[in-house]
């Protein structure tokens, strides 16, 4: 039975170790606490940000007008290529009409300079293209943030974003670490931070600390019972045997009528 009892309280201690462990706890209330608690003093380098993206379009006009321009300088060196090709074979024709009488010289080699330059600017041009599309793939991941961004600078907001996104960065540390909100369903501890009458990351912390210390309580008192158990099970077993060895010693009396 002692046996039996300690395997099982191991066994419960077990699993509760794993289970804070998966959920990063209580490292991650302290990652939370800690976002919660610093001073949220707006940087002044992100409000210049905010104030320069206010006085600027959205970027993505400007990417509009690169490939635009990207497109007339490649139909230009085309139209270059299919000019030098037309001069050398008019040239080459010429040759062949007039024979020594033709005295230029092969447009071939004249136009090799010519050549290289429009393969090097073609060149360029897919560079540029691989870079500004790479831009492109990074406007579309952040452009909301840079539309807000924006907005904040034109409503002289920038301390009311630069504290929001504090906080948001502080809920993406504590979901990393496994924190997951048991009101939002995608697990954003600032769902309901923002709601009337939802429930703060404040108000969750201490909900999920109280269940820790309760959880730490019930070991507490699993290891003192096991403990009064160890104890006790030697004396009770002693008495127990003690008896018996009494009752074995005491010879039968047989009465005969």
């Amino acid at each position: 039975m002692l046996r039996a009892e300690n395997e099982r309280a191991e066994q419960a201690n077990s699993e509760m170790a794993a289970s804070l462990d998966y959920l990063k706890l209580p490292g991650s209330l302290n990652v939370l606490k800690g976002g919660m608690e610093t001073d949220l003093v707006v940087d002044e380098e992100f409000r210049q940000w905010c104030q320069d993206l206010a006085g600027y379009p959205p970027f993505g006009q400007d990417l509009e007008q690169l490939g635009s321009e990207k497109t007339v300088m490649l139909e230009a060196l085309d139209k270059s290529s299919r000019q030098l090709d037309m001069e050398e074979s008019v040239c080459e024709k010429m040759r062949s009409r007039y024979g020594s009488e033709w005295v230029q010289q092969p447009s071939s080699r004249l136009n090799a300079t010519l050549r290289s330059d429009i393969r090097s600017y073609r060149k360029a041009l897919d560079e540029a293209a691989i870079s500004d599309g790479q831009l492109q793939s990074t406007l579309r991941e952040n452009e909301t943030d840079f539309e807000e961004m924006r907005s904040a600078g034109h409503a002289d907001e920038a301390d009311v974003l630069y504290q929001r996104a504090l906080l948001k960065a502080g809920a993406a540390r504590g979901q990393g670490n496994g924190i997951m909100s048991p009101t939002s369903p995608d697990g954003d501890l600032l769902g309901d931070d923002f709601e009337e009458g939802g429930t703060t990351v404040v108000e969750q912390i201490a909900h999920v600390e109280d269940l820790v210390k309760k959880l730490n309580l019930i070991k507490r008192e699993r290891a003192q019972t096991l403990k009064d158990l160890k104890e006790k099970v030697p004396i009770e077993l002693y008495r127990y045997e003690g008896k018996s060895n009494i009752n074995r010693s005491t010879p039968t009396t047989y009465h005969t009528s």
